[in-house]
């Protein structure tokens, strides 16, 4: 009785294995979104001189900003590469579709063969962004994007021509080579996308959350569009400024920056609400 419902010593590691696989992908993808979004981030709040870890934030704030590089640029793109590798795949199980499969092989073939070309374009755009040709930087991640797509095409069959199968090294140099280059490429687009919010931001500085400073002591504070208002000696927070927008609020810390904010002369402030400062969130300028 005891036999009969005995396992064998390998089974619970074969029945774990597609657990050990999900979570290790999962593992793969959070540090990849945390590495896209602290790029993302300190380039956003470089533009307003502060730092993220100024700021406190988490590993999941990190991995949530990330989410801000999937613009359409980046998000359409994925999602035609995500369809036409799972297209090929559902067709085969379809009846009357050997006409359309033989034209998707045929076309995946032709575009193999030419895996050289998407490398040669890739990196020429890459070699005139060295050399200092900066009108060509917008371009500089598609350029990896191409650089990584050949060289993955070039481990395919229809590039490889009935080649004999490489070995390890062959296969997995390209491949590594591919991964860096892609990598590299939507680091370079996080970091220009953080920069874009950011002038976007101060451009649009009027429409973030209000900011009111309350204060017992007169404070030391100027800036392009601050105005200070004494409300007299019977008010126990006599001062109040006004003029002012929220960049982030963290841990009982207010990161705030003028109205009229310049990123070449204006200051950034930090708040923290105590007994003599109390702190006052508003809505900001709302656009019909």
């Amino acid at each position: 009785m005891i036999s009969a419902i005995r396992q064998e010593p390998g089974d619970s590691a074969v029945h774990m294995t597609p657990l050990k696989l999900v979570a290790a992908e999962a593992s793969l993808l959070a540090a990849l979104m945390f590495y896209f979004g602290a790029i993302y981030t300190g380039r956003y709040y470089a533009y307003f001189q502060l730092s993220p870890l100024d700021i406190g934030l988490s590993f999941t704030d990190f991995v949530l900003q990330s989410t801000r590089v999937l613009t359409e640029e980046v998000a359409w793109p994925l999602i035609f590469a995500l369809v036409a590798i799972s297209i090929p795949a559902s067709l085969r199980t379809l009846p009357s579709t050997r006409r359309l499969w033989s034209g998707i092989s045929s076309a995946w073939a032709a575009l193999a063969r030419y895996n050289l070309a998407l490398v040669a374009v890739g990196l020429a755009i890459f070699a005139a962004w060295i050399v200092g040709w900066e009108a060509i930087y917008p371009y500089v991640p598609l350029a990896f994007a191409l650089i990584a797509a050949g060289l993955l095409l070039g481990q395919s069959r229809a590039a490889q021509r009935g080649a004999r199968p490489r070995n390890f090294l062959g296969k997995g140099i390209p491949v590594l080579i591919a991964v860096f280059f892609l990598v590299w490429g939507i680091s370079l687009f996080a970091a220009r996308e953080g920069t874009r919010k950011a002038v976007y931001d101060a451009q649009h500085i009027e429409e973030r959350t209000a900011v009111v400073v309350f204060s017992t002591q007169r404070l030391s504070l100027q800036g392009p569009g601050v105005e200070q208002k004494d409300l007299g000696e019977k008010t126990d927070l006599r001062y109040r400024y006004t003029g002012l927008r929220l960049l982030a609020a963290r841990n009982g810390r207010y990161f705030v920056v003028p109205l009229g904010w310049n990123p070449n002369t204006s200051s950034t402030f930090v708040f923290r609400e105590t007994d003599d400062t109390r702190i006052e969130l508003r809505p900001g300028v709302r656009r019909a």
